[in-house]
């Protein structure tokens, strides 16, 4: 993704190349799945409370938040 992205404070407007969006899509999407998931696939509660600030808690937030995100993205491609 180097170079395909103009984000700062005073952007209103973020850009992605299609092909960055379509992987950040996928990304965000298996973020989603393996927050959810109750089997080899899920991450650990340590694991998650790296991504989440050290709550673990925020679990089902993050995989609603992370699903949102890679669904609006594949909405907008």
């Amino acid at each position: 993704m180097p170079g395909s992205t103009t984000i700062g404070r005073s952007e209103r407007l973020v850009m992605l190349s299609h092909h960055d969006a379509v992987r950040l899509a996928e990304t965000m999407q298996r973020l989603s799945t393996m927050l959810a998931a109750d089997d080899a696939d899920r991450l650990t509660d340590p694991q998650v409370a790296k991504l989440c600030g050290g709550d673990a808690a925020m679990r089902g937030e993050y995989a609603h938040w992370a699903a949102e995100v890679g669904a609006y993205i594949r909405g907008h491609l």
